[in-house]
């Protein structure tokens, strides 16, 4: 399932007085998030307990190994290009010196 920008999937109908602001508006969700590694964006969309008014969110244990492959499979694909460039880029400096 993909969501759109800034579009939260609710997964529990428990709403709960917010940690952070005290609102009755926190509850479990699955919310869009961006994450950035060596300037590379990824948007996971990531379970966790979420505020709808402050928007603070807590994620647990299950959350993040909800999406912690997902995540390793971005990082080795960022790492593998970098190491590529960095490949391509001793290549071209041994052409320029012969």
């Amino acid at each position: 399932m993909t969501l759109k920008k800034d579009q939260n999937m609710k997964t529990s109908d428990k709403v709960e007085s917010c940690p952070f602001c005290g609102e009755q508006a926190y509850h479990h969700q699955i919310k869009p998030i961006r994450l950035k590694y060596k300037s590379y964006l990824i948007r996971i969309n990531q379970p966790g307990y979420f505020c709808d008014a402050c928007e603070e969110g807590v994620i647990g244990g299950k959350g993040r190994q909800a999406i912690q492959a997902e995540l390793d499979r971005f990082r080795k694909r960022i790492d593998f290009l970098s190491v590529c460039d960095l490949v391509k880029s001793r290549i071209g400096k041994l052409h320029e010196t012969r």
